[in-house]
C-alpha cells in the first residue's frame, strides 16, 4: 500500500480542507462534494471530491470518491491515490487498500471506497476532540492517459458555517430551584425575539435536574448543547453535560447527584449561602451556509519572484544578513507554506532556530510550515534574519508570537511579551491570557492575572470572560479566587484602620 507523503508527492494534488468538520449535518448517504477543480491538461475534464461523513450505507465508516463530470473525452484512463489528514496531527489516515492502479473514468463516474476510513479513525485524535477542527481530504493524481503530470498543489477550502450562543448564570441553592417554581432560561440569539431552546434547572431529591426543551428549532441540522455547571471554585472540576443532535432536535433531561451546590467564601470555608455557576454554549449548523473558496495553484518548486537588488554596503553582520534575506542570494533551503515557499539558508536558520537542526536531515532541501498565513511565515523569518520587529495588526501579531512560543526564538518571544503587556486594557486582557498561558509565559501570564483581578467589575460581565470560563475553567476559578481573596483583604485592612 502507498502512504501519501507530501515530501515525496509527485503529479498533481489536491488539498480539500473542510472547516468544522465535526458539525457536518449529513446522514448516512448523504454526501459534502467539493468544488469542481481541473487538472490543465488537454483533454479539458472536470472533477469533483464526494465525502460522505457518515458514510455512504454505514455511520461507523466515512466514505470518500474521485468524481468525474461531464466534459472532454469519452474515457480517461488515471491513477490516484485519496488520503485524509487532521489538522494538528501527523499522522494522515489512509485506506486500507491502495488506489495505485490505472483507472478508466467516464463521465458522471466516480471511484473510491465506502469504508474509506471509520469515523473512530478520524475522532479519535486529540485534534479531532476540539470543539471544532479541520479535516483535509487530499488526493493525488500522478499520470493522466499514461502521461505524467507537472508537479502541482491545488487548496480547495470548504466552511461548514457555525453559529453559536453562550451565557453564564448564578444559581442560589434555595426556593428558586424549587421544580415547582423554577424559570426557564431561554437561550437565543442576539436580536431575536423567540428562543431556540429553553433550560430548567431544578434542584430534587439531591439531584440538580436540568432539562432542554426544543422551541424554535425547525431550521437547525446539527447542533451541540454543552452545559457546565461549577460548585467548588477551588477544587473540584466542573461537572459538564454535552447533547449532540443530528436533525430534529428532541427533548433531553439531564439528572446529576450532587447533595450540596457549594462556592468558596473568602475565607476558604463553606457559607451559609449556597450558590453554583452554570455555562451554556449552544453551537449549530443551518446547513444552508457552506462556503467554497479556491485558492490559487502554485508549483512546489516556484520561488519567490524577488527582484535581485544591488547589495549595498552593510554597517553591521546583522545589515549583511538582512540584506542576504531580501535578495534571496545563496540561498540553499525552502519553507513551504500552505500558499508558498520562502527561500532561505539552511545553515542561519537552523542557527536561529536549534529546533529546526534537531529536526532537519542533513541532505532535506525543503521543511513545511503547517501555517495558512503566508504573511506571518515571512515577518517571522525577516527576523531571524534582521531581529527587526515591525508593527503588526492585533490577530497577526498574536500569531507571530504563538510561532515564536512553538520555536523556542526566546528572544522574539520577550519582545511580543512586552508589547502586549504595554497595550493591555479591559477588551484585549482575555485573549491575550489565551496566548501568554498556552505558550507558557510565566511573566505575562501573571502580569495578565493581575491586570484582570485590578479591572474585574469590567472584564467579568465580559463575553470573552465567559469563553475563559468554559474554555479554561481552572485557571479561570483561581482568578476568580484570587480576586475574592483580594475583596477579603481590602475588607479586613478597612475594618482594621476603622478600629485603630
Amino acid at each position: 500500500m502507498v502512504i501519501c507523503d507530501v515530501n515525496k508527492d509527485k503529479g498533481f494534488v489536491l488539498y480539500w480542507d473542510i472547516e468544522n468538520f465535526n458539525f457536518c449535518w449529513h446522514k448516512t448517504g448523504e454526501y459534502l462534494e467539493s468544488s469542481l477543480f481541473t487538472l490543465d491538461t488537454s483533454c479539458k475534464t472536470s472533477w469533483r471530491l464526494w465525502l460522505y461523513p457518515r458514510g455512504e450505507d454505514d455511520g461507523e465508516y466515512i466514505s470518500c470518491y474521485l468524481f468525474r463530470e461531464d466534459g472532454g473525452p469519452e474515457m480517461v484512463d488515471m491513477d490516484f491515490e485519496l488520503c485524509l489528514y487532521i489538522e494538528g496531527e501527523d499522522v494522515e489516515v489512509i485506506p486500507l487498500v491502495s488506489f495505485s492502479k490505472i483507472y478508466s473514468f467516464k463521465s458522471r463516474q466516480r471511484e473510491g471506497l465506502k469504508c474509506f476510513a471509520s469515523r473512530w479513525q478520524v475522532f479519535a485524535p486529540i485534534a479531532a476532540q476540539k470543539d471544532k477542527f479541520t479535516l483535509t481530504v487530499k488526493c493525488k493524481i500522478l499520470n493522466l492517459d499514461k502521461n505524467p503530470l507537472n508537479r502541482m498543489h491545488q487548496f480547495i477550502s470548504t466552511v461548514i458555517a457555525t453559529y453559536s450562543v453562550s451565557d453564564i448564570e448564578q444559581f442560589d441553592c434555595d426556593s428558586s430551584l424549587d421544580p415547582e417554581v423554577s424559570k426557564d432560561i431561554e437561550i437565543k440569539p442576539i436580536l431575536e425575539d423567540e428562543p431556540l431552546l429553553n433550560l430548567n434547572v431544578s434542584y430534587f431529591e439531591k439531584y440538580l435536574v436540568i432539562k432542554i426543551n426544543p422551541k424554535n428549532c425547525g431550521k437547525i441540522k446539527y447542533a451541540v448543547c454543552k452545559i457546565s455547571v461549577i460548585n467548588h471554585w477551588l477544587d473540584e472540576s466542573p461537572i459538564q453535560h454535552i447533547r449532540s443532535w443530528i436533525g430534529e432536535i428532541k427533548t433531553d433531561i439531564w439528572k446529576y447527584y450532587i447533595p450540596q451546590a457549594q462556592s468558596i467564601t473568602l475565607d476558604g470555608k463553606y457559607p451559609k449561602h449556597n450558590s453554583f455557576l452554570l455555562h451554556y454554549d449552544f453551537t449549530f449548523s443551518t446547513g444552508d451556509s457552506v462556503t467554497n473558496t479556491k485558492h490559487p495553484k502554485f508549483s512546489v518548486q516556484e520561488c519567490l519572484n524577488a527582484s535581485l537588488k544591488a547589495v549595498h554596503s552593510a554597517r553591521t553582520a546583522l545589515n549583511a544578513l538582512e540584506d542576504l534575506y531580501r535578495t534571496r542570494s545563496f540561498v540553499d533551503f525552502q519553507i513551504q507554506t500552505n500558499t508558498g515557499n520562502i527561500p532561505v539558508h539552511k545553515a542561519f536558520v537552523c542557527t536561529r532556530v536549534p529546533i529546526l537542526m534537531n529536526l532537519l536531515p542533513m541532505d532535506l532541501t525543503y521543511y513545511q510550515f503547517r501555517i495558512r498565513n503566508r504573511y506571518i511565515a515571512d515577518k517571522f523569518v525577516l527576523f531571524l534574519y534582521s531581529d527587526i520587529l515591525e508593527n503588526l495588526a492585533w490577530n497577526a501579531a498574536h500569531n507571530l508570537y504563538k510561532l515564536s512560543a512553538a520555536f523556542g526564538v526566546e528572544l522574539l518571544t520577550k519582545k511580543y511579551s512586552t508589547y502586549f503587556k504595554d497595550r493591555l486594557n479591559i477588551y484585549s486582557a482575555i485573549m491575550t491570557l489565551f496566548s501568554s498561558y498556552k505558550n507558557k509565559d510565566l511573566y505575562l501570564t501573571n502580569f495578565v492575572i493581575n491586570y484582570i483581578i485590578n479591572h474585574a467589575d469590567d472584564i467579568f460581565g465580559r463575553n470573552e470572560w465567559r469563553q475563559l470560563l468554559l474554555l479554561k475553567p481552572e485557571l479561570g476559578k483561581k482568578i476568580m479566587f484570587l480576586y475574592y481573596k483580594k475583596l477579603n483583604s481590602v475588607h479586613w485592612n478597612s475594618i482594621n484602620t476603622h478600629l485603630q
